[in-house]
């Protein structure tokens, strides 16, 4: 499996890019947050990537960041959602715009993107909401980036707690607070009620 890709920036043509690594030139598809964010062709480009094999296909995506190779990942598992739509959703909205809009079940939102109907827009925001889209601020690099409010939020999601449940535990506690103590204290708030 190609997780990683670091090479120089031979073309970029939305949505795809050629990224050549050490004589090897991968095709890859990315979405056009990630497209932009990266340099310009001439220049070496770091990206993470999704490789999906299919009888008939070998395909290549690419992210800028961690973030959207997750939500991307997610969306792939949602019914009726194909690695051609989930790279329109993640063009047309950021990782934390999605994760707003499953959270508040905005479906409007997710319809105004090309290709998204209102069932699969619902479809999305049903299965992405029991899958916790906000864990995509718990990998390595995006721990080190992320608030600690993002932080405290993506481990209680993985502890098991809904989103409505955890907004109401870290409300009355201080944002700027370390994650750990926002967490414990979140919990201790819980266990007394």
């Amino acid at each position: 499996m190609i997780a990683l890709l670091t090479g120089r920036l031979v073309s970029k043509r939305p949505p795809e890019l050629l990224i050549d690594v050490h004589g090897v030139t991968y095709e890859c598809s990315a979405p056009l947050s990630s497209f932009y964010s990266l340099g310009d062709v001439g220049t070496t480009v770091t990206v993470h990537t999704q490789q999906i094999v299919r009888e008939d296909a070998q395909l290549l995506f690419a992210f800028a960041s961690l973030e959207e190779k997750f939500a991307f990942r997610q969306l792939i598992k949602v019914s009726g959602v194909g690695p051609k739509v989930a790279l329109s959703v993640l063009s047309g909205l950021s990782v934390e715009d999605l994760a707003r809009a499953v959270a508040v079940s905005d479906v409007a939102l997710l319809t105004k993107i090309p290709g998204i109907g209102r069932k699969t827009a619902e479809r999305i925001v049903v299965d992405l909401k029991d899958r916790a889209l906000t864990q995509a601020f718990t990998s390595d690099s995006a721990v080190n980036t992320a608030s600690p409010r993002a932080e405290a939020m993506a481990a209680l999601t993985i502890l098991g707690y809904k989103d409505a449940e955890i907004n109401r535990m870290l409300q009355a506690i201080d944002a700027s607070l370390p994650a750990q103590e926002q967490i414990r204290l979140g919990l201790q708030g819980t266990l007394r009620r």
